[in-house]
C-alpha cells in the first residue's frame, strides 16, 4: 500500500536513550519527490492543468542493501528507482511499511538519477 506523500512520517521525535538511531533520518516528502521527478515542490495550478502526472510502478529488479555493521541495518533494504523524465518511481514488492521506510531510507541517501 502506497500513501499520499503528506501521509509519510516527519522526523522521529522519540528521545529515548536506548534506542539505536536510525541509520538514515526519515525521509521527507519533499525528498520522496524530487528523487521521482526532478522536483522539490508540487507543481503550480497552471502545471497541473497542463496534465503533470507522477507514477508510481512496480518493479521487479531493484538494488538491494545487505545489513552491515557500518550501514546500521537489520534487514536487507530494497532499494526503489525512479525516472525524473518520466516522474516515475518504481517500487519493489515490500512485504510492509518497514521494508518500505527502510527502502526508501536507503534509496534517497544512496539514490542519485536513475537508480539508487
Amino acid at each position: 500500500m502506497i500513501l499520499p506523500l503528506d501521509a509519510y512520517p516527519g522526523p522521529n521525535s522519540n528521545s529515548d536513550a536506548n534506542l539505536k538511531p536510525a541509520p538514515h533520518p526519515e525521509p521527507h516528502p519533499n525528498q520522496v519527490l524530487q528523487f521521482a521527478t526532478g522536483a522539490a515542490r508540487l507543481p503550480s495550478d497552471v502545471e497541473m492543468a497542463q496534465g503533470w502526472t507522477f507514477s508510481i510502478q512496480a518493479s521487479t529488479s531493484f538494488p538491494t542493501i545487505e545489513p552491515t555493521p557500518s550501514n546500521g541495518l537489520t534487514e536487507p533494504a530494497m532499494c526503489a528507482r525512479a525516472s525524473t523524465c518520466s516522474k516515475t518511481i518504481y517500487l519493489p514488492p515490500y512485504d510492509g511499511m518497514d521494508a518500505l521506510q527502510r527502502g526508501l531510507d536507503c534509496s534517497l541517501m544512496d539514490g542519485g538519477f536513475g537508480t539508487a
